[in-house]
C-alpha cells in the first residue's frame, strides 16, 4: 500500500507540473495536432512539437485572401484595400496589401489557380476574431476629376461610333 500510495503521490506531483500557465491574459487559440485536430484535455503531445496554444496578437489582424490568376498580375504591395467583416458588415475597416504570393495554388472544390495575398489592417479593433470572414475590395486604380458614364447609356450609332444623349437630347 505504501508503494501504491508513493506512486500516486508522484503521479499527483508529476500532474501538478504539468499545468500551462499563459504568460499574459488574452485569448488563447489552440494548436491543431497533424490529423487537424484541435488539441483539448487528454491530447497527446509530440515532444518534438510540445506547442498547445498561442496568444494571437490582436493588436495587429491580417486579412488572407486568394486572387485568381487572371487578376493577381494587378495586385500590388501598399495598395490600399476596403474591408469588410462578415459577422460586422456595418462596420468598414482600411488596409493595404503586404504580400503576394508567387505561387498558385489550387483550393479544395475550386479548379482555378489562386494566388495568396496578405492585407494589414489599419490600427485595430478588439471585437475581430481570427479566422473571421472578410470581404475585401483592393483598389488597383483611383481616377480623379473623371466623368462616369454607366455602361448602358453608351450606345452605338450607325456608323459605329459610340455616343452618349444628354437630358437636352443632343449627341
Amino acid at each position: 500500500i505504501e508503494r501504491v500510495e508513493e506512486r500516486v503521490k508522484e503521479y499527483e506531483d508529476l500532474i501538478s507540473k504539468l499545468t500551462i500557465i499563459a504568460p499574459s491574459a488574452g485569448m488563447i487559440t489552440y494548436k491543431k495536432d497533424r490529423l487537424g485536430r484541435k488539441r483539448k484535455a487528454g491530447s497527446n503531445i509530440d515532444p518534438q512539437d510540445r506547442v498547445v496554444a498561442t496568444l494571437p496578437d490582436l493588436s495587429s489582424m491580417l486579412s488572407r485572401v486568394y486572387v485568381s490568376e487572371i487578376e493577381v498580375s494587378r495586385i500590388k504591395s501598399g495598395q490600399s484595400v476596403s474591408i469588410t467583416i462578415d459577422a460586422f458588415p456595418s462596420k468598414s475597416y482600411s488596409g493595404k496589401v503586404v504580400t503576394v504570393s508567387n505561387i498558385g495554388e489550387v483550393l479544395v472544390n475550386s479548379d482555378s489557380k489562386v494566388f495568396e495575398v496578405l492585407i494589414k489592417l489599419d490600427g485595430s479593433d478588439f471585437t475581430l476574431r481570427p479566422s473571421m470572414t472578410t470581404s475585401n475590395i483592393i483598389a488597383i486604380n483611383i481616377l480623379d476629376n473623371v466623368t462616369f458614364i454607366p455602361k448602358e447609356c453608351v450606345h452605338t450609332g450607325t456608323d459605329g461610333i459610340p455616343v452618349v444623349y444628354t437630358k437636352n437630347g443632343v449627341k
